[in-house]
């Protein structure tokens, strides 16, 4: 009883949220179509971009962000779960934590090696023990690395959502070595209870 009255009140309350209901008025499959804009807003992240992709792109509220507001980016879309009626996207369906070597092997056949754009709102499955989600959500944040190492153009953007849990320290440390600019940030649309947060990395360093 007590984890249905959980369920219940987690229900109301996502079926009451400001984002939820503006999204739907919007016509965005997700809230987080807001976090997207909001990074858009405050880092001017699609200025002169060509292309750009969406990793963990499922259920499609980032796509249809960058589908409706930049007509000129070709977008590509990578997720488990396949995205449907969202014209203009390039979706490859892969899972990136599983095999993860041969789906890689799948993205260098698929994604463009001049990307001006990395996207990753890439999360774990999570089971309620915040040491193992965070660990989790940092083993996906690595990927979406690899995937600015080997796509990305000098110069590039890369937005990233991790889990706040004490292991990311490491993690901006490598995107310091990447980026000339890092930082964190917590868009308004993002519930305050949660410890989400995006690390941001601007103007891609040509690493010789």
């Amino acid at each position: 009883m007590k984890k249905n009255k959980v369920d219940k009140n987690w229900q109301y309350a996502h079926a009451n949220d400001y984002y939820v209901k503006k999204s739907k008025i919007d016509g965005y499959r997700s809230r987080a179509a807001y976090k997207l804009i909001e990074i858009d807003d405050k880092f001017s992240f699609f200025n002169n971009a060509k292309n750009a992709v969406d990793l963990g792109a499922f259920p499609g509220g980032w796509s249809q962000v960058i589908n409706n507001k930049y007509e000129h980016i070709d977008l590509f879309a990578v997720d488990l779960k396949e995205l449907i009626d969202i014209p203009r996207v390039n979706f490859i369906k892969c899972n990136l934590i599983s095999d993860y070597e041969d789906n890689f092997i799948i993205l260098k056949n698929f994604l463009p090696t001049n990307l001006d754009i990395v996207l990753s709102d890439m999360a774990p499955n999570t089971n309620g023990n915040k040491t193992s989600d965070h660990l989790l959500s940092m083993e996906l944040c690595e990927i979406a690395l690899e995937v600015v190492s080997a796509f990305l153009n000098e110069g590039g953007k890369f937005a990233c959502k991790i889990f706040i849990g004490g292991e990311e320290s490491d993690f901006v440390i490598k995107m310091k070595k990447i980026f000339k600019k890092v930082c964190f940030f917590k868009p308004k649309s993002s519930k305050n209870s949660s410890r989400e947060i995006y690390l941001i990395g601007l103007d891609k360093i040509n690493i010789i």
